[in-house]
């Protein structure tokens, strides 16, 4: 029995540095693993913070091109106003000038 007993230790041993082995292989791909899931938050952060500058930037340039637009629609609004005026003129000058040649003619 003793040797069916030592037989048994040994086989015992065995396995528990082989499960040892597996767990410090298991302990090292989980440490590994983790480090790499990290590096990866780190980047993703990195970017996610580029975009939110960039986004920034951009609606602070969209608000700058919105000012100016709506300065120009103003100045165009009163070119147009301006133009109308003229036209006007121009019409009520023509008429004038038609109505005196008409005289003239009689």
């Amino acid at each position: 029995m003793t040797e069916q007993l030592e037989s048994r230790v040994v086989v015992a041993e065995a396995t528990a540095k082989e499960a040892l082995e597996i767990a410090k292989t298991a302990r090292e791909d989980a440490r590994m693993a983790t480090e790499a899931w990290r590096a990866r938050q780190r980047m993703d952060n990195a970017l996610l913070n580029s975009l939110r500058a960039t986004q920034l930037e951009h609606s602070k340039i969209l608000e700058d091109h919105g000012r100016r637009l709506e300065q120009l629609e103003r100045k165009v609004d009163r070119l147009e106003r301006k133009v109308d005026e003229g036209f006007t003129k121009i019409s009520l000058g023509m008429s004038q000038i038609v109505a005196l040649i008409t005289n003239l003619q009689r």
